[in-house]
């Protein structure tokens, strides 16, 4: 009974770790055909001020009579192809590990401990590639705001990280949950066949040892 009960547990993790890889894998596919990974604001604060008839404007001068302060606001998006090759690499690495993970998941229903340990480091090896990728991505990020800030220090610079990089960083998620999931499936399939193993030996060995008792 406590067998066929942990066989259903396992049954049950391995359908989820199934959902999880696949909801990842779409997730981070989503990321990548996406644009908005990141958004950067500058507002610009100029002076205006305004003269008399025939005279120019020239913004960046004060004047005592009258001036105020306008925000000029340009907003630019950055594409995923201007980001680091590295993160795009290990993004799609993500992926193919992540269908992988998918076989060896599917093939772990009917199949010993081994696929299972299998799943367990395709799933890790996949976390751990997408958080590469997001890591590489975020630091590209900040050097962007750096070079930005030193071509124009006066400028209010506004970051925000956008729904692309979000969406890699749910697959990453994802990925980590399917690899506690495989570990526990691990763990659970091991523990239930050694009491079985080490009861099967017992009794052989009690067996042998009637026949001995017998015979001499």
């Amino acid at each position: 009974m406590a067998k066929t009960t942990a066989e259903k547990l396992v049954s049950g993790f391995i359908a989820a770790c199934l959902c999880l890889d696949t909801i990842a894998i779409l997730s981070i596919a989503v990321s990548l055909v996406t644009p908005l990974w990141q958004v950067v604001t500058l507002v610009d604060r100029r002076q205006e001020f305004s003269g008399k008839e025939g005279e120019k404007i020239f913004p960046g001068v004060s004047n005592p009579v009258n001036n105020e302060d306008k925000l000029y606001p340009a907003v630019l998006h950055f594409d995923p192809c201007t980001t680091a090759l590295t993160s795009l690499l290990l993004l799609g690495a993500a992926i193919i590990m992540g269908v992988w993970d998918i076989f060896f998941s599917k093939a772990s229903i009917k199949s010993p401990d081994r696929i299972h340990a299998a799943g367990t480091l395709m799933s890790t090896s996949a976390a751990f590639a997408t958080f590469g990728g997001l890591f590489v991505f975020y630091e590209n990020a900040l050097r962007v705001i750096y070079a930005l800030w030193l071509f124009k220090p006066n400028i209010i610079h506004e970051s925000y990280l956008g729904y692309s990089f979000w969406f890699a960083f749910a697959g990453f998620c994802f990925f980590l949950a399917s690899s506690f999931l495989h570990m526990l499936c691990w763990l659970i399939s091991s523990c239930s066949r050694n009491p079985l193993n080490a009861k099967t030996d017992y009794e052989k060995g009690d067996k042998s040892e009637h026949v001995k008792y017998f015979v001499y």
